[in-house]
């Protein structure tokens, strides 16, 4: 399946109520991606983004330094379905010279990314479905 490459481009809360998306952008293209969040997870990935300091990890931190303890490295992530409006991602990890994909939700696996900095992939399929593409 084709994957295009995107990042993150906004972080935004509805007006109307306590929903936030993640916007992604494909890179060098106007080509758009809103995922919607919950607030937990909208506040780990502002975190990184705007690179506010805390004073103890957070879930997505302890787990990117279970990885690293494992000798797991992060290389990518993929959003790679949708299914009756629900968004679907794997994390790709290698491990002991071989590739893994673990099922993830897509906020989560995006609030590993703000904090490993790996690229984001999406399905074209799932750009097909829920993709805006801008005209310049």
């Amino acid at each position: 399946m084709a994957q295009v490459e995107m990042g993150i481009e906004s972080l935004r809360q509805s007006l109307k109520s306590d929903q936030w998306t993640v916007n992604l952008k494909e890179n060098g293209a106007e080509r758009y991606l809103a995922i919607w969040i919950d607030p937990a997870q909208a506040d780990a990935i502002a975190v990184k983004l705007q690179g506010i300091s805390v004073s103890r990890p957070s879930t997505h931190d302890l787990l990117v330094e279970l990885l690293r303890l494992w000798g797991a490295i992060v290389d990518s992530i993929v959003v790679c379905d949708l299914k009756d409006d629900t968004f679907y991602a794997k994390l790709i990890l290698h491990i002991d010279a071989g590739q893994m994909e673990i099922d993830s939700r897509p906020s989560d696996a995006l609030a590993l990314v703000v904090r490993v900095g790996v690229p984001i992939f999406v399905e074209e399929v799932v750009l097909d479905k829920a993709g805006i593409t801008i005209a310049p």
